[in-house]
C-alpha cells in the first residue's frame, strides 16, 4: 500500500463516521464530532485522528467547530464535521473501491 492509498483509507474511515453517524435532523455544517469518535486503538490514535481531520479540513472536505454540546446539554469541546464537498469525495472513495481503482 502506497501513501496515497493509505491517505484515502484514513480519509474514508473518518468521513464515513462523520456522514453515517451524524444526526440527520441537522444540516451537515451544523453537526460535528469530537476526536475520540475517530480513534481505533492501536491503529488510529487521537493525535492521528487530529492530523487526518486537519488534512481533510485543509482540503475542504471537513470543517472545525468549537462549542460542541452533548445530548444532555453539557459542553463537550470542539470537533470536526463533514462538508458537502467531503460527502462527494467520500462517495468517490466508495466508487473507486468498487471498481478496484487506486
Amino acid at each position: 500500500m502506497d501513501y496515497s492509498q493509505l491517505q484515502r483509507a484514513l480519509d474514508r474511515h473518518v468521513l464515513q463516521i462523520m456522514e453515517e453517524c451524524r444526526d440527520r435532523s441537522y444540516e451537515r455544517q451544523e453537526y460535528a464530532f469530537p476526536l475520540r469518535c475517530f480513534e481505533v486503538e492501536p491503529f488510529i490514535t487521537k493525535e492521528m485522528g487530529r492530523a487526518i481531520c486537519r488534512s481533510l479540513t485543509d482540503r475542504g472536505f471537513a470543517f472545525y467547530m468549537r462549542g460542541l454540546f452533548n445530548d444532555d446539554g453539557y459542553p463537550q469541546g470542539s470537533g470536526y464535521g463533514i462538508t458537502d464537498k467531503g460527502a462527494a469525495y467520500l462517495e468517490g472513495l466508495f466508487s473507486a473501491d468498487e471498481w478496484g481503482e487506486s
